[in-house]
C-alpha cells in the first residue's frame, strides 16, 4: 500500500479549518452505509463535512444485505440511534462460523443478537440521521478522480466540474475509483466463492430459512408473511451462494 504524504498537525485541526470556498473540509467519496457513518461521526466532532453520491437519493435499490451483526448494534446504540432501527428490524441468531449457527444470546452485551432488515431501509435510517446533524449529500454525482496540490484536493466529478476539500476519503466499494486513482494497491487472491442475490415474483410462497443443495446455500426471506423477518418489505428476495 503507497501512503499518500501525511499533512502536518493533528486531525483535531480539520475542525479549526474554515469551510472552503465552493468545498467542504472533508468530502465522503460514497453515500452507502459506511460512507454515512462515518459522515455522521466527523459532523458529530464538529467537523464541516459533505458526501458525494452518484445515486439519485431515492434509497430503493436492488435487494443487497440484510440484516446487521451484534456490534454494529453497539456501534448504533452508542450513537443513541440503534432504536431506530430495531423499531424496524427483526431481532435474531444470525451468528455462524463455516455453516454452523452460533447461538449469542449469553454473551455480556445489549445486543446479543443480529437485526434482520434490509440494506435499504439501513441507509433510509441512517441518511435521516446525518440530515438531522447537517451533513451535506451531493446526490446525483460521481468522483471520477481528483488532484491534489499543498492546501487541500480538488475532487473531479463526472460532469466535469470540481469540489474543493482538505480532506477526501473514500467510501466508494470495493472497486474504489478514490482508491484507484490515489495508486493504492488492492491485494488478495482470486475468490473461491461466488454469490447471487436477486428479488424475483413466484406462484407460491417459498419457504424461509436457509436451503442447502449439491450447487451451494440458497438463503430465502419469503414474501409477504417474512415481514417479520425480513422487515420492510413484501418481495421475495433469495441469495444464493456456491
Amino acid at each position: 500500500m503507497r501512503e499518500l504524504p501525511r499533512r502536518q498537525g493533528s486531525p483535531r485541526d480539520i475542525r479549526a479549518r474554515e469551510p472552503l470556498a465552493g468545498g467542504h473540509a472533508v468530502v465522503v467519496a460514497g453515500g452507502g452505509p459506511t460512507g454515512m457513518m462515518l459522515a455522521g461521526e466527523l459532523a458529530l466532532a464538529g467537523v464541516d463535512v459533505a458526501i458525494v453520491e452518484r445515486g439519485a437519493g431515492d434509497r430503493r435499490a436492488a435487494a443487497r444485505a440484510g440484516g446487521l451483526q451484534a456490534r454494529t448494534l453497539e456501534l448504533l446504540d452508542q450513537r443513541g440511534i440503534v432504536d431506530r432501527f430495531l423499531a424496524e428490524g427483526q431481532v435474531a441468531q444470525v451468528a455462524g462460523f463455516g455453516g454452523i449457527r452460533l447461538d449469542i444470546s449469553d454473551l455480556s452485551t445489549r445486543h446479543p443478537y443480529g437485526l434482520a432488515l434490509w440494506q435499504e431501509h439501513v441507509e433510509r435510517l441512517l441518511a435521516e440521521w446525518i440530515s438531522g446533524l447537517g451533513v451535506t449529500v451531493h446526490h446525483g454525482h460521481e468522483v471520477t478522480g481528483f488532484v491534489q496540490d499543498a492546501d487541500g484536493v480538488d475532487v473531479l466529478l463526472a460532469d466535469g466540474g470540481r469540489l474543493r476539500t482538505a480532506y477526501l476519503v473514500g467510501c466508494d466499494g470495493g472497486r474504489s475509483t478514490v482508491r484507484k486513482a490515489a495508486g493504492i494497491a488492492f491485494p488478495g487472491w482470486d475468490a473461491s466463492t461466488s454469490q447471487l442475490i436477486g428479488e424475483v415474483e413466484m406462484t407460491a410462497q417459498p419457504p424461509m430459512g436457509i436451503h442447502r443443495k449439491p450447487g451451494g446455500c440458497m438463503p430465502s426471506a419469503g414474501w409477504s408473511t417474512a415481514s417479520a423477518t425480513m422487515a420492510g418489505s413484501n418481495t421475495p428476495k433469495a441469495a444464493r451462494c456456491g
